[in-house]
């Protein structure tokens, strides 16, 4: 089968979703799923069998990277990001901030 970017989510059967620890249990997630032939399905936890975005290795790597050296803090502003060990972390990890600590604005989580 060739995954390509949309294909929904529940077309996926292979997958084996899972999401952060720091998710909220509510269901306000990123889910990621490694497919055959080693690219990363990536899904939104609230429409678990709409679209799911297919990239390669090397681009969730980059984008594990960016995050890791902060360059996407803008996109949650107000808010300090700290890992689970209490360190703080130079990108979107687990949240705390005027948006609450589920890592999601307090009004949109399903």
């Amino acid at each position: 089968m060739q995954v390509r970017n949309g294909t929904p989510a529940s077309e996926l059967p292979v997958a084996q979703w899972r999401k952060s620890q720091a998710s909220n249990p509510s269901g306000c997630c990123v889910e990621v799923a490694e497919l055959p032939g080693g690219a990363i399905a990536v899904r939104n936890s609230r429409d678990p069998s709409g679209p799911a975005l297919v990239y390669t290795r090397a681009e969730i790597g980059a984008f594990l990277t960016g995050t890791k050296n902060g360059e996407f803090d803008d996109l949650y502003p107000g808010a300090s990001a700290t890992i689970a060990s209490g360190r703080p972390s130079g990108g979107l990890t687990r949240w705390r901030g005027s948006r609450g600590g589920s890592g999601c604005p307090r009004d949109s989580c399903a």
